[in-house]
């Protein structure tokens, strides 16, 4: 993943190849998945029910989440969840469908400003064009991981998209000075 990423970041593969390879890595990874092992679909269960009881505002943040776990021996006990392993249902569970529309829409927004800026440049931006390949990657990503639920992913996310806006807006700021405007 991190050498597709630098490849598509030195220029020795081209956008749409580093583009597709990662789609190729995302869809592995989602056909190799099984629930078994991490116990997902209990979880994910009880967090969709719960989700239902207050779907458009969701249940706050900060809640304790709780789920059943049905046992090997077929007995079921309650345990607390740590760890969803998919940051877009919990934040949709506590911050409900609008604040995850509004969400989803922020990181839109801003990848389609650094997108745009890195492709007005020509290529002279391969910084940027880095950092949104593997911002996108890690949101693809967080939907099996829970990457936005934990600070140094989220803050890694949020400080290569400034690094990224930042740079872009250098380009403009020099691009517009060189024209005298």
């Amino acid at each position: 993943f991190v050498l597709i990423v630098l490849l598509g970041a030195t220029g020795k593969i081209s956008q749409n190849e580093t583009y597709q390879a990662l789609e190729t890595r995302a869809v592995d990874k989602v056909l190799n998945f099984t629930f078994e092992k991490s116990q997902r679909d209990y979880m994910w269960e009880e967090v969709i029910s719960e989700w239902k009881t207050r779907p458009w505002i969701g249940v706050g943040l900060g809640k304790s989440i709780f789920y059943r776990i049905k046992s090997r021996d077929g007995d079921w006990y309650t345990a607390k969840v740590g760890n969803l392993h998919n940051s877009y249902l919990e934040l949709g569970l506590k911050i409900g469908a609008i604040g995850l529309l509004l969400f989803l829409l922020l990181q839109g927004v801003l990848i389609t400003r650094c997108l745009r800026a890195s492709m007005a440049a020509k290529g002279h931006l391969p910084f940027v064009f880095a950092s949104i390949v593997f911002v996108i990657a890690m949101l693809l990503q967080t939907g099996i991981q829970p990457l936005l639920t934990e600070p140094n992913s989220t803050v890694l996310i949020y400080l290569l998209i400034g690094a990224a806006l930042s740079l872009t807006n250098l380009k403009i700021k020099k691009k517009l000075e060189d024209t005298g405007l």
